[in-house]
């Protein structure tokens, strides 16, 4: 794992989107799940300034809450406004999970959209960590996590504002060719230094499931 420290904002955007610009880099098509959640937002707004050939980019959610598609707590509504909206009709698709259908039929349509991705390895899989150390939607002690069969699922959480979450599954995370974490603020201090020097098992501390990867890198800006 890479680890960066940043000392500014600005410089932890501009090097979250120069890494993302280059792994899109080229005339083949490129495909991204990324991470709802507040610490993206600037990021994604920068990317969707700068990316100069939104036509190869497939873009799909890692996540999602179960409320309403354009809900203001609906990853789906932050990445549509902050990135998908600049580039409205250029992209060569765009995939969220359409929560305006039960749960079954959201996962089933999710998962069918996750067979255009080749292998379905993903070329940029990015990642928020919860304080409590989850990734995605899967959460401590959850039985998901050990799930290896399925590339979506529903979960659940008691510890969150919304109860049930739709979400890519371990598979499929930990296939992607590269990760990048993103980390924001001085609460998720502890979190930066637990991924540096685990203390924790994966089933208290889902985001250390990344640890096998042979390349994630990290950013981090209090």
């Amino acid at each position: 794992m890479i680890f960066q420290t940043f000392d500014t904002v600005q410089d932890f955007v501009g090097e979250s989107v120069r890494l993302m610009l280059d792994i899109c880099n080229g005339e083949e098509y490129r495909y991204l799940a990324l991470a709802g959640g507040k610490t993206p937002v600037p990021v994604y707004r920068q990317f969707g300034k700068e990316i100069q050939d939104p036509s190869i980019i497939f873009l799909y959610q890692v996540d999602e809450r179960y409320v309403p598609l354009y809900h203001v707590d609906a990853n789906a509504c932050m990445i549509y406004k902050q990135l998908v909206k600049e580039h409205e009709g250029a992209w060569a698709d765009v995939y969220f999970f359409d929560t305006n259908q039960p749960i079954r039929g959201s996962l089933l349509e999710y998962r069918h959209a996750l067979a255009r991705v080749p292998d379905m390895r993903f070329d940029l899989m990015i990642l928020g960590v919860g304080t409590d150390g989850h990734i995605a939607s899967l959460f401590p002690y959850s039985s998901q996590l050990h799930d290896m069969d399925h590339t979506v699922m529903h979960t659940t959480t008691a510890h969150h504002f919304v109860h049930n979450r739709l979400t890519l599954g371990p598979q499929v995370i930990l296939q992607a060719k590269k990760i990048l974490v993103l980390l924001q603020g001085e609460e998720k201090q502890p979190v930066y230094v637990e991924l540096q020097a685990p203390t924790k098992r994966s089933d208290a501390f889902p985001a250390h499931l990344v640890q096998s990867h042979p390349d994630v890198t990290v950013h981090y800006v209090i």
